[in-house]
């Protein structure tokens, strides 16, 4: 077939003009690093770019879970260790606490057991970073308070720790797939450690630390203690 000059600069221009196209196009891959700037460059991967994408941010995401995870389980076995240390501690003290000791020192033991309540409510309080670690989900919140409360009905009063915090738990999931409370939870609340939790006078009171506050003004109050069993229980 013959070609007349027209075609022939008609295919001139035409392959001048991809040439240029290409070389934008390589140009713009260098200078941003980019293989794919718009969905039409690559449709397939376009598609691949975004299932990778997707999957690295859920591995980032993962990873961090993991790292806040082992966090605050190990801050949550050092303050048990310590809780456990001074519950020990306490058991000594009420078991102590029997007919042949004289007031002063029943005094002394009262005294002294106040202290680990401090203590227990103390290391209770821990925190990380504005995190508390036993609070259950409402880690913003300082989960126990000590104080004496008030019947609204009487002039009657009591000693008392209150809960602030709730009994769910802070999930951290590491791997694809629905959220599991139990396999996922990273922490304890404070009524599992010092529960269960009671009302009192309309407080979310702890019936562990509430025993141990009844024992201590018991102590303290009559310098006596009428009997006390193996266990450290208050007869």
């Amino acid at each position: 077939m013959r070609m007349s000059s027209n075609m022939m600069r008609y295919d001139f221009l035409r392959s001048i003009n991809k040439s240029m196209s290409r070389e934008n196009e390589i140009q713009k891959q260098l200078s941003d690093g980019k293989a794919i700037h718009r969905p039409s460059d690559d449709p397939v991967k376009t598609v691949r770019s975004l299932r990778y994408n997707t999957s690295l941010a859920q591995n980032v995401q993962f990873t961090q879970n993991l790292q806040d995870a082992q966090s605050w389980m190990d801050n949550t076995d050092g303050a048990m260790s310590d809780m456990s240390s001074i519950m020990i501690k306490a058991k000594e003290l009420i078991i102590s606490a029997d007919d042949t000791k004289p007031t002063d020192s029943l005094n002394t033991i009262g005294t002294q057991l106040d202290g680990l309540i401090n203590q227990l409510i103390t290391i209770g309080n821990t925190k990380i970073g504005d995190r508390y670690l036993f609070a259950g989900q409402s880690d913003a919140t300082q989960p126990f308070v000590r104080k004496t409360i008030k019947d609204p009905n009487s002039d009657l009063t009591q000693e008392v720790v209150v809960y602030n915090g709730d009994t769910s738990h802070i999930s951290m999931p590491i791997q694809v797939g629905a959220v599991n409370d139990f396999q996922d939870s990273v922490n304890l609340t404070g009524a599992e450690i010092f529960g269960p939790t009671t009302s009192t006078y309309g407080q979310n009171t702890l019936s562990v630390l509430n025993r141990l506050l009844e024992t201590k003004n018991e102590l303290l109050k009559k310098g006596a203690v009428s009997q006390t069993n193996s266990t450290g229980g208050v007869g």
